[in-house]
């Protein structure tokens, strides 16, 4: 059999839902970092868990939608990405614009809320940036700049900024692209999942077995040359070090299942990461096989198996 690649599908909501969720959460994780930025803001973690948090709702929208084109659902994901910087990038503009007109209205006694105030925050634009608009208001933060500890989105000159002008504009496009980045890998991974074609379900996972460290590798021949039966000499109820596990559809069709063994190791932090050493798509007759053996372990390998067919006379 073959490795299991994605039919490139979508529909109609396969087409809308990545995109409609995207951008809905592209809104709010741009409000919530601005305003939270106002506070703290942490200059590498922040950008990483806000593409997170775009790229898992765009992802959201793949696997409700039933999409199964990667360019589809990667193009959603940047998309949702760059609208949810122009969300988080107008609202700092906005703050800053706040904050100018409260201390120009206290310094003349005028009220904070009279609209001509706003006409003078123009003029400044004018003066001092050739003209006004959402280009203009940038280049007013641009100049203020901030510090790489950056306490908040309004970080002033008092506080000693490391970045200004220039810098500030490729500080922006590096957390964009980390931001894009992020977002893009999420719903990606998303339509690539195995998905059945004949019932329109997503594959459901499965761990069947255990596979001791030692023998992974034996497991991993005994897989690739269908010697199914010789799978049980290395199953082990232990799985801290290996595991084997299917991907079948939902509905028990007779669709191909997917069959991966994978080795389990954990850091000293006890995060547990897993590296795929066998990864098809097989028959479901042999996949019922495979099960069969699983779950009929033996409690060692016949002498002189070496996975790769019968065991040696």
């Amino acid at each position: 059999m073959a490795k299991y690649a994605p039919s490139g599908k979508a529909g109609a909501m396969g087409i809308v839902l990545p995109f409609a969720l995207g951008i809905a959460g592209a809104a709010i994780a741009g409000a919530a970092f601005h305003f939270v930025g106002r506070y703290f803001y942490l200059i590498i973690l922040f950008p990483l868990l806000w593409g997170m948090g775009v790229g898992f709702a765009a992802a959201a929208g793949v696997k409700a939608g039933k999409c199964r084109n990667s360019m589809i659902a990667a193009a959603a994901g940047v998309l949702s990405a760059v609208r949810s910087y122009g969300v988080y990038q107008y609202l700092d503009n906005r703050h800053i614009k706040s904050v100018f007109l409260e201390a120009y209205a206290k310094e003349v006694k005028a009220d904070p809320g009279d609209p001509a105030l706003s006409a003078i925050y123009d003029d400044f634009l004018k003066e001092r940036h050739g003209g006004t608009g959402f280009k203009a208001e940038l280049d007013v933060r641009a100049q203020m700049g901030m510090n790489i500890s950056r306490s908040g989105s309004g970080s002033s000159r008092d506080k000693k900024p490391m970045i200004t002008g220039t810098g500030m504009y490729v500080y922006w496009i590096i957390e964009l692209a980390i931001i894009a980045g992020m977002s893009f890998l999420f719903p990606l991974a998303a339509a690539r999942e195995c998905f059945c074609e004949k019932c329109l379900e997503w594959y459901e996972k499965q761990e069947i077995a255990g596979v001791a460290g030692a023998g992974i590798e034996g497991a991993r021949k005994a897989l690739a040359a269908k010697n199914y039966a010789g799978i049980s000499a290395f199953i082990s109820r232990d799985r801290s070090a290996g595991a084997l596990g299917f991907e079948k559809c939902p509905k028990s069709c007779d669709s191909d299942i997917r069959v991966k063994l994978e080795t389990v190791t954990k850091d000293k932090k006890g995060k547990e990461a897993r590296v795929a050493v066998y990864d098809e798509m097989v028959s479901a007759a042999d996949a019922h096989a495979i099960g069969a053996a699983a779950a009929a372990p033996l409690s060692a390998p016949p002498q002189g198996f070496t996975g790769a067919g019968p065991a040696a006379p």
